[in-house]
């Protein structure tokens, strides 16, 4: 452009101030932080590639700001920095013009694949036709593009505009860029319609990608793709959506007006779609973080100073906000030490740290505070909870990006947080000061405090792990240690915080000994080029919980190898073990919480059913000492839940002994004793233990007592709401009751004794052993006290006189005693087993009353002819019948008469064991509590078998041929030559029958049988089909190679798999260059699609081809960097489009297999791929409006045909005949104005192998909305196995052609004759057929001798077939079909290869949701080279 270079760097400076004020970063234009990405580190989206990849167009101005902000240099706001020595005034009242000028940029058609097309920008310029000078503005003062410029007074001029970076995969693909975007000129919409105003539109792209931040600084210049133009003089332009026609830059050192004004313009195969109209602007808008108009003042919130924690030198409060007062532990924890952690079941509470949600959550090591990361629109809250109030000690709005990650200090005093605003805060939780900052080029992943409260380590994005000493007011940098190989996702360190564990993206771990100084250990390789996002060391120090994109294992450190894989039908999105070990839990992409046990051998999965389903689970954390865990998710208004494990086991229930107060009290192992008001279903009372109580019981409605397991006697007065500790025992107090005649408490307990306590007095009045056995039941008989011990014993005791015991007496039930309950008539008692049996028994000892008593069987249950049988847990008299009912583990509740020994009934079966049951005082209620007991059917037996014996576990719930297959394994013997066999009675196969009542723990069986000889294991391991791999499946059918999907790569292993059936390729790529040390990126994808492509032809390892395929997609990412995009909540890669892939793919290798040593004719290049794979359009321009302008032509190179679908298009022939004409609209000179034109082209060269895509992803509106989506065309468009393409080239390529398609023809008119031979000479024609058969078949050339790659006859065969499933080329699934040497077809979907019928791979031409033809590859039908033969002398045949 003629414009003088004062003008052209005051327009940078300015346009780069507009870019900033559009783009959707969170900080406003004076906070610095806008010059740090703004968005997922996984991804540099729009924000972070603008300043991390073009950090050139901000010139010397903005080199200033940077190196400021480097050097810590305090800096007021942005604009003084930009127009320093400028006298403008930055408030002074803007006036807005009343109609302004607004330039719509749409979207492109598609445009060229090119390694340097990444993130696409629109320039629009508005240059005054005669000087070539930019559009002088109305008024000298008037904002036309930014509120800032009018403080440089030189710019009277419209300075340039440009629209944010198009990132590509959220909209459409890169070369099919969508911006949608307005671009706001304030400034008199009279000047659209002067006769010299020409708007000029230059499509730009970010330069090459450097390998760091600081090298990014370096590069050069914008990379120039594009340009078109527009002079809106005629109104009906004006207000209407316009296509334009693109032109090509001569080089990239050339300026628009000159190429304009010279009419040397070279059309650009795609046009540009924009609207200018005319809009009213507001009088005067509010200020904002980000302005939407030029006279629009931008405000921000947060100056330089506060980063580098300078705060209390210029007067400036910082956000961040502390409870005052001194922080006081009062909790008492419920889980004891060393005690397992529980699976929670309730959900307590939920907290709302920020709006959208909270990313990250971390609990203090001693229990006291929960660190929140919130959401909340454009900031990103910290806050500290006090975890037994739940109440905020602390809220900073420090952060100004997402946070990743939080570490505590090992005093629990300071907290560490990890963003991506590349800043690491460090809170103090005892004084209240502003945060210390750490400061980082890059985006903070990781953060994790060392053995010293002083030491931090920090990791991130620049793959970089930095130690950071801590001071009182300032942050000294110890080292920068730089040993991984791809960016730094996690941190974690063991329980002394000396070793510190470090995880990358490319499946490395790297083991720090972190001291004074910082020293590497060891390196460790955990998984293939797979991302690792997330670690947890197991509490011993000895595994880590290692979380990828892919999968969750567990990986033991000291021999590095995965011993435990724990899925799930989502996707992982975070991780974490119990403080305990025990357990490892999961939140996944579905929103759902999963457990799984650590310490059994196999891994069971367990979902947390109490948390509802949420969004994509984000973080969580397990509390160190309670069982909690709490679960975020980023969404909007998604509460951070709080999830409590409540034990729901009621150990006892009884009612009020008063008949008009229907109150229940439970005791639970959940520490709590609840008062239930059963008449208005209320709960009363809640108090607790400090742990887990077994048995409570009135002394009147207004008092209870209740004991528990750490041996704690409390009593409670409801009325007062006070709690009284009467005493203890030495072990958990296992029974409560109250004598009501002689108003005493008694309790026994696992110590061996019973006490008597006077509630008045507060303390025992007396201690009595019991014959040294524990008490496990008892129950009062008026003054009489029944009491059952460990060893079966029965005890009864007068209360009013404990010095020694009335009775004692052995249980009538041969197994332990459960429960025992008296007679409301204190004539006796009745006592249950462990073994369902009941027994009935009578304190008089009078031998004709204790012929009365009697046992009975109970609560057991016959299945398939099998008796199980069930523990009698509680039993529980009617007070006015007699009658009493029992409940046992079998989940029922039986009603007896006792004295007519009968079952009166029997209610329906509840889900779990029956724990405690009780009548209320008059009968008419009962109370069951359900809880599950854990109880076992399984025990161990000894078998003993000649000399040997061996100890297995019995389980009678099985049938004996389990047992007799165990023994198998164990002795040898065959299960059919087994005899087993106790105290007489011989064990069957399908039944135990009489010996179940024998198979007691630790009894012994019989074993006889003689073993035989055991046959010896092949000395090759055979291998069934089905437990084949599918690599060793294709190997073993002779099927190629299939690529592992390493998380939405399916696109391109389909674009790999499809061009590797090119011989051609692979044999140039064996003898291409090993080293990787080339200085492009094109080099070093050649080399590794070569070690790639190497390892499949070799049939190599699965493992290999995964190593090399990830390898690959590594430095195709590097190529293409919004290849290794992630999904925001994932984590994995994004799906891409396989047609952009393929484009890059093949333009990487044009420019790296260049044979630079060949010489060859003029005009033809050196590149493999430009002579296998390119063709040549030649196109002719003749305007329709102008009948003197002379008919133009042009000659350009393309990889493709493309073949549009429209309504008529029902063949593959028709939609690229269609392709080849049409009408474009570009610059006229013979009218001086843009004119239409219509366009035919012609192949004027065809490749060896042709490429043809089909056209089916667009974009468009989604329905009714504004919203602009992706679609697809589902049309069904035939193709053909042989394509002839002669129809479509020109007459000069045509008249090349003929030779050898003449060639055949004659042999198609020879295989006609044979054909007839075949049925007249019969044997004679055979053994001709059977010497041609055995002589090796050799082709004719299809290239013309002096036009190596091209093909000389225009007939084509199809060799594979690109498709796609799904509605979005960002989605679905990709698919790669290969036509075999044989013709046969061989389906590739990704690791999973099969063969296919030819109808199968003609079935891909669309129609519906199934796999549709994206792109064909056409290689050359090769015409065998004919030989004269005969019987006599083969050399001799008639043609």
């Amino acid at each position: 452009m003629a414009t003088s270079s004062t003008n052209i760097e005051s327009s940078n400076e300015v346009s780069i101030a507009r870019i900033r004020r559009r783009q959707s970063a969170k900080r406003a234009y004076k906070d610095t932080d806008s010059l740090r990405p703004s968005s997922d580190p996984e991804v540099l989206e729009s924000t972070a590639d603008r300043h991390i990849h073009a950090p050139e167009v901000l010139e010397s101005t903005t080199d200033r700001l940077i190196h400021a902000m480097a050097d810590h240099q305090h800096i007021d706001t942005i604009q003084d920095t930009l127009f320093e020595g400028s006298d403008a005034t930055p408030d002074r009242e803007v006036i807005p013009i009343a109609k302004g000028i607004a330039v719509v940029i749409h979207h492109t058609d598609d445009l060229r694949a090119s390694v340097h097309l990444r993130q696409p920008v629109v320039r629009v310029s508005m240059i005054d036709a005669k000087s070539g000078q930019h559009v002088k503005k109305t008024r000298p003062d008037l904002c036309a593009v930014s509120y800032y410029e009018r403080q440089n007074e030189t710019v009277d001029y419209i300075l340039p505009i440009q629209t944010q970076p198009f990132c590509p995969g959220k909209s459409g693909s890169v070369l099919q860029p969508v911006w949608e975007e307005s671009l706001v000129i304030n400034e008199d919409s009279s000047k659209l319609y002067e006769e010299n105003t020409v708007f000029f539109f230059e499509i730009l792209a970010l330069p090459t990608a450097c390998s760091n931040w600081a090298d990014s600084r370096q590069a050069q210049s914008w990379y120039k793709i594009a340009w078109s133009f527009l002079r809106p003089t005629r109104s009906s332009l004006v207000g209407r959506k316009c296509r334009l026609q693109l032109y090509s830059y001569p080089n990239q050192q050339a300026e628009v007006y000159p190429v304009w004004t010279n009419h040397k313009m070279t059309a650009y195969s795609s046009t540009l779609y924009i609207t200018v109209k005319v809009i009213t602007l507001e009088d005067q808008p509010q200020p904002t973080l980000r302005s939407m108009a030029p006279h629009q003042k931008e405000e921000g919130t947060v100056p330089f100073e506060q980063l580098t924690n300078q705060s209390h030198a210029i007067g400036i409060t910082s956000s961040t906000s502390v409870a005052a007062g001194p922080l006081q532990h009062t909790s008492a924890w419920t889980r004891a030490a060393g005690q397992s952690c529980q699976v929670p079941n309730r959900l307590d509470k939920v907290l709302h740290p920020g709006t959208q949600g909270c990313s990250a959550l971390a609990f203090s090591p001693d229990g006291r505070f929960l660190a929140c990361a919130g959401v909340s629109g454009e900031s990103y809250p910290v806050t500290i909870w006090e975890v037994s109030s739940w109440t905020l000690v602390l809220s900073s709005d420090d952060h100004r990006g997402l946070v990743y990650n939080f570490s505590w200090s090992s005093q629990s005093s300071l907290v560490a947080s990890a963003s991506a605003d590349s800043v690491c805060r460090v809170w103090s939780l005892e004084r209240s000061a502003p945060p210390l900052t750490l400061p980082h080029p890059c985006f903070v992943y990781g953060v994790q405090f060392a053995a010293s409260a002083a030491i931090v380590c920090t990791a991130g994005y620049d793959a970089c792990l930095r130690v950071w000493r801590l001071r009182e007011e300032s942050v000294d940098l110890m080292a920068e240690l730089r040993e991984h190989r791809g960016l730094v996702n996690c941190l974690a360190s063991d329980g002394g915080r000396s070793t510190l564990y470090s995880c990358d993206s490319v499946g490395g771990m790297c083991i720090w000994t972190i001291r004074e100084n910082a020293q590497l250990q060891r390196k460790v390789k955990v998984t293939e080029g797979e991302s690792i996002l997330q670690i947890t060391l197991h509490s011993a120090g000895k595994k880590a919980l290692i979380r990828t994109v892919n999968q969750l294992v567990m990986f033991d450190l000291r021999i590095e190898k995965v011993v435990h894989c724990y899925t799930s039908s989502s996707v992982h999105t975070c991780s974490l073990i119990s403080p305990c070990g025990t357990l490892v839990f999961s939140g996944t992409k579905d929103g759902c919480l999963y457990a799984w046990r650590t310490d059994i051998s196999e891994a069971q999965r367990v979902r947390v059913t109490c948390l509802q389903k949420m969004a994509s689970i984000s973080s969580m954390a397990f509390h160190p000492v309670e069982h909690v865990i709490v679960v975020s998710a980023v969404a909007s208004h998604q509460p951070v839940a709080v999830l409590v494990y409540e034990n729901s086991m009621n150990n006892t229930v009884t009612f009020c002994p008063v008949s008009n107060t229907p109150h229940l009290l439970c005791s639970s192992w959940d520490n709590h004793v609840r008062l239930y008001d059963v008449a208005s279903n209320v709960l009363r009372v809640d108090y607790t233990h400090s742990y887990a109580v077994l048995d409570c019981t009135f002394s009147d409605p207004s008092h209870s007592f209740s004991g528990s397991v750490d041996g704690v006697l409390k009593g409670y007065d409801f009325s007062a709401r006070a709690e009284t500790i009467l005493g203890t025992h030495e072990e958990g107090i296992r029974c409560v009751q109250y004598c009501q005649e002689l108003g005493l408490v008694v309790t026994g307990s696992w110590d061996k004794t019973v006490k008597l306590w006077d509630p008045r007095q507060k303390h025992s009045v007396g201690t009595y052993d019991q014959n040294g056995e524990s008490v496990y039941t008892m129950s009062l008989c008026g003054d009489r006290l029944v009491v059952g011990t460990s060893n079966r014993k029965i005890l009864v005791w007068d209360l009013k006189n404990m010095q020694f015991a009335e009775q004692r007496r052995a249980s009538s039930l041969k197994y332990q005693t459960r429960s025992i309950q008296c007679f409301p008539n204190k004539q006796g008692f009745v006592l249950s087993s462990i073994e369902g049996r009941v027994a009935v028994e009578y304190l008089d000892t009078d031998p004709e009353t204790q012929k009365k008593k009697y046992a009975f069987k109970c609560h057991r249950l016959k299945e398939g002819g099998v008796e199980h049988i069930y523990p009698v847990n509680a039993v529980s008299f009617h007070s006015s019948h007699g009658t009493f009912a029992t409940g046992g583990s079998d989940g029922f509740v039986n009603i007896w008469d006792p004295f007519n020994k009968k079952r009166l009934c029997q209610f329906h079966r509840y889900p779990s064991d029956i724990a405690s049951l009780g009548f209320n005082i008059d009968g008419t209620m009962i109370a069951i509590a359900v809880s599950n007991l854990g109880e076992q059917m399984a025990a161990k037996v000894h078998v003993k078998w000649g000399k040997s014996k061996f100890e297995v576990e019995l389980n009678l719930d099985d049938k004996p041929t389990a047992l007799k297959s165990t023994l198998f394994k164990l002795s040898g013997v065959p299960p059919d030559r087994q005899t087993l066999m106790i105290g007489g009675i011989k064990i069957g196969d399908e039944e135990w029958g009489k010996a179940r009542d024998k198979l007691k723990p630790n009894t012994t069986l019989m074993m006889m049988g003689s073993a035989e000889t055991l046959p010896e294991a092949p000395i090759q391991q055979v291998k069934f089909v089905e437990d084949m791999s599918e690599n060793e499946k294709a190997a073993g059918l002779g099927l190629p190679t299939g690529l592992d999907n390493l998380g939405n790569t399916c696109y391109i292993n389909a674009t790999l798999q499809c061009l590797r059936a090119v011989p051609e390729l692979r044999e140039v790529l064996k003898d291409y260059p090993n080293s990787e040390r080339g200085i492009q990126i094109s080099q070093i994808l050649a080399t590794r699609l070569k070690h790639l492509y190497g390892s499949m032809d070799a049939g190599a390892a699965g493992i290999i081809v995964k190593a090399t395929l990830s390898m690959f997609i590594e430095i195709l990412h590097e190529a293409v960097p919004h290849f290794g995009e992630r999904d925001e909540k994932t984590g994995s890669f994004r799906q891409q489009d396989a047609h952009e892939c393929w484009s890059a793919v093949v333009s990487n290798l044009a420019e790296s297999l260049v044979n630079r040593g060949t010489v060859t004719p003029v005009g033809q290049s050196t590149s493999f791929i430009d002579r296998y794979f390119s063709l040549q359009l030649q196109t002719k321009y003749k305007c329709e409006d102008s009948a003197s302008e002379p008919e133009t032509q042009e000659v350009e190179k393309s990889y493709q045909l493309s073949c549009f679908i429209s309504q008529d298009v029902k063949y593959l022939h028709t939609g690229l005949l269609k392709g080849l004409e049409g009408t474009v609209e570009k610059h006229c000179p013979a009218l001086g104005k843009d004119a239409r034109y219509s366009k035919k082209s012609s192949v004027s060269r065809l490749p060896a192998y042709l490429t043809i895509q089909f056209v089916r992803f667009f974009v468009g509106k989604a329905g009714d909305s504004e919203e602009v989506v992706p679609k697809k065309i589902l049309k069904d468009v035939k193709f053909p196995m042989k394509l002839d393409v002669y129809e479509m080239c020109s007459t000069s390529l045509q008249e090349k052609l003929l030779p050898m398609r003449q060639k055949f023809k004659q042999v198609e008119d020879q295989k006609l004759i044979q054909k007839a031979k075949e049925i007249t000479e019969g044997a004679t024609l055979g053994l001709r057929q059977q010497h041609v058969a055995e002589t090796k078949v050799e082709y004719e050339p299809f290239s013309f001798p002096d036009d190596p790659g091209s093909s000389n006859s225009g007939f084509y065969e199809l060799l594979a077939v690109l498709t796609h499933q799904g509605r979005s080329s960002s989605s679905g699934h990709y698919l790669g079909w290969v036509r075999r040497k044989n013709g046969d077809w061989i389906k590739l979907d990704d690791d999973v290869v099969s063969a296919v019928p030819e109808e199968e791979v003609l079935k891909l031409s669309g129609g519906g949701d199934w796999h549709t033809a994206y792109i064909l590859l056409y290689g050359p039908r090769k015409l065998e080279k004919l030989k004269e033969c005969s019987v006599d002398s083969p050399s001799s045949m008639d043609i």
